[in-house]
């Protein structure tokens, strides 16, 4: 987990998680050294942009603003409640 923009609660699958042995970890990478933060695109551009690529990995996405209703997204942004991202539509 990278930020917490929608909220710092949430609900897991615990048993599914445990289940798949999955792991979860949080990070900030705002006091982070510049290069720690390049490592951290650069795994991100080897594991998880070619699944995202091939679709087998798909993100949340909360809502579709056309991008003359900037304002209103940047709204919705703001307001509690969210799952998933908040996408501009050029």
């Amino acid at each position: 987990i990278v930020g917490v923009a929608a909220g710092q609660e949430v609900q897991l699958p615990l048993l599914r998680m445990m289940q798949k042995r999955a792991t979860l970890k949080g990070t900030v990478l705002r006091a982070r050294p510049i290069e720690e933060k390049g490592a951290a695109v650069r795994a991100f551009e080897r594991e998880v942009v070619p699944g995202l690529a091939a679709g087998t990995i798909r993100p949340l996405v909360d809502r579709v603003f056309d991008a003359a209703d900037a304002p209103a997204a940047f709204d919705h942004l703001a307001a509690p409640g969210k799952t998933g991202k908040v996408l501009l539509r050029f």
